[in-house]
């Protein structure tokens, strides 16, 4: 259900049908299986440091499936990756290092899709981390019903947009972190199977199979059930974000588009001396996402900007948040 992303768990567990014993040691199969992956004939520091962080890290871990990161759950973070909001885990610490080192090894590895993938892919888990802290300080700034603090309303929005930008822009450079293929393969049903059977009542703009697609589409991947025109909020008793995607165009134009109008509502409850209501908030992600759904604009099929130039300049202007790391 949505989760066959992470090739290199799933070749490890696929295999496990053809094996007479256990991996006795599963670090190195990852080194192996990495180098071969790359298309590397030659052993690679870089890369065997990278994939044994990994095993020591992401992949000692029994987490749920489900995200937990504050890319799209303000407020959210996964308890693991921080020890406080300024501190990463020396787990994530261990992430961190081992995408540095495969920013590193872009250089001299073929930039083909399983490397690229593993690149994108990592630095795309480093950022989703920093979100969670992002959010949550978002959040302690907006609060519902309580006094607010103009400045810091605007530095907080800034900051958690600032990383979702980030992140839109490093896993647009990847074909598997598209919104564009998505919306296409939806629309494409209309041609495959007619203009037929596509209502939408109280959906003006839903006006052919192709919009009705679409729309569902969108609606799965952030409301999971429609947003009427007009609501008071998103979608009662819905669980809102539940198959969320960490792909370029849906972080950036939705996601990042949620907190700026939060936190514009909050700025201005603030200069006026006010404060922000439940209901008020409700109704500006209402706003967006019944606007979101149901839009047309088209998306990339194809990746955006260089992997290895936006891996190196991402990582570069995040390098002093894991500054204290020893990993």
């Amino acid at each position: 259900e949505g989760i066959d992303q992470n090739p290199v768990f799933y070749e490890f567990v696929a295999e496990a049908n053809f094996r007479a014993a256990p991996v006795a040691d599963v670090a190195q199969w990852a080194v192996d299986r990495a180098h071969k992956r790359y298309g590397l004939t030659a052993d690679d520091a870089r890369i065997e440091r990278a994939w044994r962080l990994l095993v020591n890290s992401s992949y000692a871990q029994d987490l749920s499936v489900q995200d937990g990161t504050g890319v799209a759950h303000i407020g959210d973070n996964e308890a693991w990756a921080w020890d406080d909001r300024a501190t990463p885990s020396s787990r994530l610490c261990e992430v961190y290092s081992a995408w540095s080192l495969l920013v590193d090894a872009a250089a001299d590895v073929d930039m083909a899709e399983p490397f690229r993938y593993d690149l994108v892919n990592l630095g795309r888990e480093v950022l989703a981390q920093v979100a969670g802290p992002a959010g949550q300080n978002f959040s302690d700034a907006t609060p519902i019903n309580k006094t607010l603090d103009e400045a810091r309303v605007n530095a907080t929005t800034a900051a958690y947009v600032e990383v979702l930008e980030d992140l839109d822009a490093l896993v647009a450079t990847d074909d598997a972190f598209l919104l564009g293929p998505w919306l296409e393969m939806a629309k494409a049903f209309a041609v495959e199977y007619g203009n037929d059977d596509c209502a939408a009542d109280g959906y003006p703009t839903i006006v052919d199979c192709a919009t009705f697609y679409e729309w569902n589409a969108r609606v799965q991947l952030t409301t999971w059930n429609p947003t009427k025109p007009n609501a008071s909020s998103v979608v009662k008793d819905g669980p809102i974000d539940y198959a969320a995607k960490h792909w370029a165009g849906l972080v950036g134009d939705y996601y990042a588009e949620r907190v700026r109008r939060l936190g514009a509502l909050a700025a201005s409850k603030a200069s006026a001396g006010s404060v922000v209501e439940a209901g008020e908030a409700d109704e500006v992600q209402a706003a967006l996402a019944y606007e979101w759904t149901t839009a047309t604009d088209a998306y990339p099929t194809a990746p955006v900007g260089d992997a290895a130039a936006v891996s190196a300049a991402t990582r570069g202007k995040y390098a002093a948040m894991f500054g204290g790391c020893s990993a």
